[in-house]
């Protein structure tokens, strides 16, 4: 049997040091990234969240600027519609009178 001496024990205590203390630097900076990417996410979910909304408030916005805007066109063309009846109809009136009440 080989003979254990106290260095190799040392050494492989030394080793063995070594290695936990790598593995628990690396397993803590894995974890403090976990929580940096759950902040991340978070911001991010609240930013998705805001922005859902604001698209929200500007499909809102758009829909009553289109219905403004289809009540400015009726009222367009039911104000021309108006005004060109009543020019024939006054036309029509003037000829009448100009050639002294007979149609035609």
């Amino acid at each position: 049997m080989a003979k254990l001496d106290l260095d190799d024990l040392w050494e492989a205590l030394g080793t063995l040091a070594v290695v936990v203390s790598l593995f628990l630097t690396l397993f803590g900076s894995w974890v403090w990234a976990q929580g940096n990417v759950a902040i991340l996410d978070a911001q991010q979910s609240q930013d998705i969240a805001v922005l859902k909304s604001q698209v929200g408030e500007v499909s809102r916005r758009v829909t009553d600027i289109e219905n403004r805007l289809f009540a400015i066109l009726t009222l367009t063309i039911g104000t021309t519609l108006g005004a060109a009846t009543s020019a024939l109809f006054t036309i029509r009136t003037y000829r009448r009178v100009k050639n002294g009440g007979k149609t035609g």
